[in-house]
């Protein structure tokens, strides 16, 4: 089974980038632009790991965190 790995970026270059090079690694991705909703995503697909972006926080993110 593939392990699943959330990405919360909200540049979309970016994850799609990230979201690129981790499914060539063999991963299965979860892309994300925004933290908004992000509990309820995470008890329904129950990902392995969280990749989120911090650099512009927001109140979202850092109740994620």
């Amino acid at each position: 089974m593939k392990k699943r790995i959330l990405v919360i970026e909200n540049d979309e270059d970016i994850l799609h980038i990230v979201a690129h090079i981790l499914t060539e690694e063999g991963y299965q991705v979860i892309p994300s632009r925004s933290e908004e909703g992000m509990i309820k995503i995470i008890v329904k697909e129950k990902p392995d790991i969280i990749i989120l972006d911090v650099v512009k926080t927001t109140a979202a993110g850092t109740a994620l965190c």
